[in-house]
């Protein structure tokens, strides 16, 4: 094993506010068989809230254009009863070597711990060393090793800026650059590459390839300013390219599209205007079309009218025929191949048929059979006279005549059970009641006003015959 005699040099006391402090100087000689070996340079002994600081000024050649290094060591006895030590070490970029490899320590007991540097080939040191309190023993003689010194441990290299910094060059960087205490939060270079991660996912990677968002996708190699755009699935248009881009074909307003096989809009269409088509155009699976109008291609006079509560069918201008919640209304004759009348429900009144709205009688009872009298009004129809079973026959809807109607023919629900279902049915003598039995009574009045179609509900075909029978007994 090669050893060395180092040169020590110690003044007392130096800067300390216990007055103990201590500065030494020593060195560690140059020569061929220093590489990739381990040298013990001191041993440092004290007491808690000891510091230290290491200078160690060296070079591994004495080529032209190689320069001398520097390594700061700074130490630290805790209240665990640990030497803590960081170093760090300065020297010229581009340099393909450093006179240190390493740097650590191996503790001896609670207050004294061993320093070691792991030496480069020709290497050479200059140490200089400052201690609070304690002492700092440089070694006379020390045996080199290239075996790692047992239960060593081993100092961690550093950097740090303290305050704002300039560079009058540039800054070499051989991988990550990470915000503090953020290690998912970094800049990391590779060869040709950057990526920029937050949360460790890639949010925006650069290669010769163009730049990426998102860690997946096309990449992008230029912003091109040019108002026709293009086909290229690697560049990007500005703004003010799109929309030069659009207005150039659509203008304002879009008055032309040319001649369209089939268009498919999944959204709304929206016009001002009209929406003009031909003979020929159709219009198919619409769910909806909102519109104030539906006019004629020929006359717009002759057109449909929309509006919240109410249509209007016009033909030259002339309401035909208007319809609302509840009222349709023609102005001509309506005419009807088929009349669908549905069998009533089971409630009094239910109706489906013919019914008027007039008479100003109120107080009916609904699903009594009424006559229409001289006086212009509505009174209960029986068939004990004459006078109360003929003329105008009909089923009171309500109890006001104008408003909830008469039915004068249909289907109807009246208020009593008249007969079993199929019966000919005829007008009671008890007042406003229909019956499955002739009056036989001298002096009534047999007269047929419908069919029973149920035999417990009360639901009838209600057709009130035009001629009657008088009996004489």
């Amino acid at each position: 094993m090669p050893t060395h005699k180092i040169l020590v040099d110690v003044h007392a006391p130096s800067i300390g506010s216990d007055g103990t402090a201590k500065s030494y100087t020593w060195t560690v000689p140059n020569t061929s068989s220093n590489n990739q070996h381990w040298y013990k340079i001191a041993r440092v002994t004290g007491s808690q809230s000891q510091r230290f600081k290491l200078q160690m000024v060296g070079g591994y050649s004495y080529s032209d254009n190689h320069f001398a290094s520097e390594v700061n060591v700074y130490g630290q006895l805790n209240n665990d009863n640990n030497y803590d030590l960081v170093f760090y070490q300065l020297e010229k970029s581009g340099q393909t070597s450093s006179p240190v490899l390493g740097f650590g320590q191996v503790d001896v007991d609670d207050v004294s711990t061993d320093l070691y540097v792991k030496l480069a080939n020709f290497a050479e040191l200059a140490i200089t060393a400052s201690v609070s309190k304690g002492d700092i023993y440089p070694e006379a003689t020390s045996t080199s090793s290239t075996s790692e010194p047992t239960n060593f441990v081993a100092a961690t290299e550093q950097f740090s800026v303290l305050s704002e910094a300039h560079f009058a060059g540039n800054v070499l960087i051989s991988s990550n650059l990470q915000h503090i205490n953020d290690d998912n939060n970094e800049i990391s270079f590779g060869t040709d590459t950057q990526d920029f991660r937050t949360n460790n996912v890639s949010r925006l990677d650069i290669s010769n390839s163009g730049v990426r968002l998102g860690g997946t996708g096309a990449r992008i190699t230029q912003v091109e300013d040019n108002d026709s755009l293009g086909t290229s699935d690697t560049k990007l248009a500005t703004q003010g390219n799109v929309k030069a881009y659009v207005d150039a074909r659509t203008g304002t307003n879009i008055t032309s599209v040319g001649t369209l096989s089939s268009v498919t809009v999944s959204g709304n269409i929206n016009a001002n205007g009209n929406i003009v088509g031909d003979d020929s155009t159709s219009i198919t699976n619409i769910d909806s079309i909102q519109l104030d109008n539906v006019m004629a291609d020929a006359d717009t006079t002759t057109r449909i009218g929309l509006s919240s509560t109410s249509m209007e069918f016009l033909v030259a201008d002339s309401d035909v025929m208007d319809l609302n919640e509840t009222t349709l209304n023609v102005s001509g004759t309506l005419v009807a191949k088929k009349h669908k009348l549905a069998k009533t429900s089971n409630t009094d009144g239910n109706a489906d048929g013919d019914i008027v709205y007039f008479g100003a009688t109120t107080s009916m009872d609904t699903g009594k059979i009424y006559y229409f009298n001289s006086s212009g009004n509505w009174a209960l129809a029986d068939a004990d006279a004459e006078s109360t079973a003929k003329g105008m026959l009909g089923v009171a809807l309500g109890a006001a005549s104008d408003t909830n109607g008469v039915l004068i023919r249909g289907m109807v629900t009246l208020d009593t059970d008249p007969g079993t279902i199929g019966d000919t049915l005829f007008l009671s003598t008890t007042a406003g009641v229909a019956t499955s039995t002739a009056p036989s009574g001298n002096g009534d009045i047999v007269r047929v006003i419908g069919y029973c179609l149920d035999s417990t509900n009360g639901q009838i075909y209600f057709n009130p015959d035009g001629t009657f029978v008088e009996v004489t007994a």
